[in-house]
């Protein structure tokens, strides 16, 4: 199963259907132990940086996203979900 990260923005159903399509079984999700399960995960982007990291804190997917990348995981980041992995950015302010 490939988790595709929700955290209320995003392209979810682009990266979803372009995963379907490819044969694999896709799984939108904002639920930590889903997404830790997955043999690999997605994180889309639309939309400011600061914004989707306040999202990704108020849901605690912070410390997944973190984890997935601290343990080497399938992890893959479109747009401002690669942004969020960073300290900050100039999109949004600094956060840790």
């Amino acid at each position: 199963m490939i988790a595709v990260i929700n955290y209320g923005a995003g392209n979810l159903r682009s990266v979803t259907n372009a995963i379907n399509r490819l044969g694999y079984q896709a799984v939108i999700t904002d639920q930590p132990e889903d997404i830790l399960r997955a043999s690999a995960v997605f994180l889309p982007g639309v939309g400011a940086a600061g914004d989707t990291m306040n999202s990704l804190k108020s849901l605690g997917l912070t410390g997944v996203i973190k984890r997935l990348a601290e343990e080497n995981r399938h992890l893959l980041c479109v747009c401002v979900g690669l942004q969020v992995l960073f300290s900050g950015t100039e999109e949004g302010g600094w956060y840790e």
